[in-house]
């Protein structure tokens, strides 16, 4: 196993110094641990082209996770990228639980000084939040060396709020406060994305499925047979003051975020096929599609006990270096996308949506 106990390395199934050492300089995955019997935290590295990846887990006595941090390094520096704390109004359940059923506060950073924070709880709508010119000076950390986790453990700890009982809450909500006034508020010309975490946007997906609407604060466009729920819309970046990579990445966030979502009701999603030709419906949506500017499109077909079964389509389009991204979910007819049931026939629609739909 690739286990690194700083206290019993030479127990199995832990490996020893040497194999942890080569698996870390490697960039293979490795789990380390302050203890065997008293976890505390357990940090786990991967490396990749981009350079490593450290994602630290804090946990109570009991097991109950509390705090969730993830840096990414570039250039021998690492950046805190997100972090998640839980919160539980029920009590500790001393263990993992699904996030599901707790409330979640979750910090994105970007390295152009972004933050987004969400709060997510399965008692209220989510609460969202985007502020820039955040100070990254705390946020950066050297690369460590082998064994010298000191440093990253402590940027990582969790603060001591209340975290347990209906306080817990309250708790959530003044965190969030705290972290956002670390920026300044972001206009209209920094772009837009929907003040809703994927449990909320799950909710709304299949409101729509079945032909309902969603919460208020959740759009949706109709464009014939169309229903476009939009996730994410990028301004001119000459005017917004964002790093147009970052702006991909934040984008690709949420979509992992909402494909998660969908896989866990729908299974893992299939890859559209945007040169797909012919005389059905599947080729005429991707057409339009192609029309829109989409750059790449997952699908799932949704099937509710009381509903008749529809096409749950994520769609990416534009260019960052353009300023145009957008990022949606539709809802079509199951024929446009599910080649066991399409059907011969032309569709004439306009998916192209912008910025100016979800703020004008």
């Amino acid at each position: 196993m690739d286990y690194y106990s700083l206290k019993v390395p030479e127990a199995n199934p832990y490996l020893d110094p040497v194999e942890a050492r080569e698996s870390y300089r490697s960039g293979k995955g490795l789990h380390v641990i302050p203890d065997a019997d008293d976890l505390a935290w357990l940090l786990y590295i991967s490396g990749s082209r981009r350079g490593y990846r450290f994602s630290l887990t804090f946990y109570t006595p009991q097991k109950t996770p509390l705090r969730e941090v993830v840096w990414e390094a570039s250039g021998g520096v690492l950046l805190c990228r997100r972090v998640i704390d839980v919160f539980y109004p029920e009590g500790d359940p001393q263990w993992r639980v699904p996030y599901v059923g707790v409330v979640t506060v979750t910090q994105e950073l970007g390295s152009d000084g972004v933050l987004s924070v969400l709060v997510s709880s399965p008692l209220e709508e989510d609460w969202f939040r985007e502020v820039s010119g955040v100070e990254l000076a705390g946020l950066r950390l050297p690369v460590p060396q082998f064994g010298r986790w000191e440093a990253l453990v402590a940027a990582s700890a969790p603060p001591v709020v209340e975290r347990f009982g209906w306080d817990a809450i309250t708790a959530a909500k003044e965190f969030a406060d705290s972290r956002v006034v670390r920026g300044e508020p972001v206009g209209e010309a920094a772009g837009w994305r929907v003040a809703a975490g994927d449990r909320d946007l799950m909710a709304a997906i299949q409101a729509v499925v079945r032909g309902g609407r969603p919460r208020p604060g959740i759009h949706v466009l109709e464009r014939g047979d169309v229903r476009i729920l939009p996730l994410a819309a990028q301004s001119n970046p000459a005017g917004s003051g964002r790093d147009p990579g970052e702006e991909r990445r934040r984008f690709d966030r949420i979509g992992s975020d909402v494909s998660d979502a969908c896989e866990q009701y729908e299974g893992r999603p299939l890859a559209f096929d945007l040169a797909y030709r012919g005389g059905d419906r599947i080729a005429a949506y991707a057409a339009a599609l192609r029309r829109a500017g989409a750059t790449r499109v997952l699908w799932w077909a949704f099937e509710p006990a009381d509903a008749g079964a529809r096409g749950v389509t994520l769609v990416w389009c534009g260019d960052e270096s353009a300023g145009d991204l957008t990022l949606a979910v539709q809802v079509v007819p199951v024929s446009w996308v599910d080649e066991r049931r399409t059907k011969p026939g032309a569709v004439e629609v306009d998916l192209a949506w912008s910025l100016a739909d979800v703020i004008g």
